[in-house]
């Protein structure tokens, strides 16, 4: 044999990783690394970059708030008796709580140096999403009997809505604010407030990214779903679904679609729209919770016929993330890096995360770890 011909040899390769992160190969198991380990319940991550937080609970009003960088964990200060609505952006962390024995609901938020209180005291009615991007941080509280749309950016609190109807909070992206308030969808661009749905049809539950806002509209028979691009207004679905839980990254899209023809009654399915096409993600005889969409990855908790695990479509496929023999729910994602809880049958839960590999590890990976490779001698 020259040096120059060429053999053909087969090797089955097991994925290093996946064997290093759960010990045998697994459709879609993708290397995890554990954030938590003290036997309470860590639970609700959300990611931003490499800065993860969550919510330790030890006990009734008995709670703390994490922030891991990327190298280490630290408990955030002065964060209060029990916590909740988390929100993260950088090192920014942002949520709704109290400090016993005051039962009223604040919000504060941790700049990565200090914790600073927001709301006025008067706040025991906060609910729905604390929403943080930057140094801006939107809320809804109840004021005069209605609940309202608040924005702190960086210096000083405004009051965004005011009216005779309740205001629904949808989300904030740098200075913009969405809400929805008497049926309508508002934008509120840093200095101004704009009306973008048509008086005439029902619309409401907005989210942001960017220019990109989206919302729903009643159609006549059922909520469709709405795209707006900081220009025009796109119907991006008419079907006889029921849309709702939307998500909004750029110009990617998802929602749930509830489905009463399946054979065990209705489920919900997962769809994604990529700025060209809608494609139904998954259709099975499972429920599909809570979506979150980075770019092109999408995310979310199911059933595997045994327990809960977290799954990804990454435009293309659907990979199952945590693949494991507990209850994996309560996925967030930014960029490739994913983080969930994971509940044990003990009575605690424990904070995991994930990194997405590059496009040819992660078909590796679907391929259940195995692959044939071609070597040149």
């Amino acid at each position: 044999m020259t040096a120059t011909s060429t053999k053909w040899f087969f090797y089955w390769i097991i994925a290093i990783s996946a064997v290093l992160a759960i010990g045998t190969p697994a459709i879609g198991g993708l290397p995890t690394v554990q954030l938590t380990d003290n036997g309470y319940y860590n639970e609700f991550p959300k990611v931003s970059g490499s800065y993860v937080t969550w919510r330790e609970k030890r006990g009734y009003r008995d709670e703390r708030v994490f922030l891991y960088d990327g190298s280490g964990t630290m408990q955030i200060p002065d964060a209060g008796s029990w916590m909740e609505h988390l929100s993260i952006s950088g090192t920014n962390v942002a949520w709704a709580g109290g400090t016993l024995p005051s039962a009223e609901m604040e919000v504060y938020l941790y700049d990565g140096a200090v914790t600073t209180q927001l709301s006025d005291g008067n706040v025991s009615d906060v609910i729905g999403d604390v929403c943080v991007s930057g140094s801006n941080v939107a809320w809804q509280a109840k004021r005069n009997g209605h609940y309202e749309v608040f924005l702190y950016d960086g210096a000083t609190t405004q009051q965004l809505t005011s009216g005779d109807s309740h205001s629904a909070l949808g989300g904030i992206f740098g200075s913009n604010v969405v809400w929805a308030n008497d049926s309508k969808v508002f934008l509120y661009n840093g200095s101004t407030t704009t009306q973008l749905t048509d008086s005439n049809i029902a619309a409401g539950s907005p989210r942001i990214s960017g220019s990109n806002v989206v919302w729903l509209a009643h159609d006549g028979n059922d909520d469709e779903v709405f795209l707006y691009d900081g220009t025009t207004v796109t119907q991006l679905t008419d079907n006889e679904y029921r849309d709702f839980e939307l998500q909004v990254s750029a110009s990617h899209v998802a929602w749930r679609g509830y489905d009463p023809d399946k054979s065990n009654g209705e489920t919900r399915e997962p769809f994604y729209y990529d700025g060209n096409t809608v494609t139904m993600v998954t259709d099975n005889e499972y429920f599909e919770y809570e979506l979150r969409l980075s770019g092109s990855n999408l995310v979310w908790w199911s059933s595997d016929g045994s327990d809960s695990e977290i799954f990804l479509y990454d435009g293309l496929s659907v990979i199952n993330v945590s693949d494991s023999n507990y209850s994996d729910q309560n996925a967030d994602i930014d960029g490739s890096t994913i983080v969930w809880t994971r509940y044990h049958s003990g009575g605690y839960s424990d904070i995991y995360m994930a990194v997405i590999p590059e496009p040819a590890a992660l078909s590796l990976l679907a391929l259940g770890g195995f692959a044939l490779i071609r070597r040149r001698t």
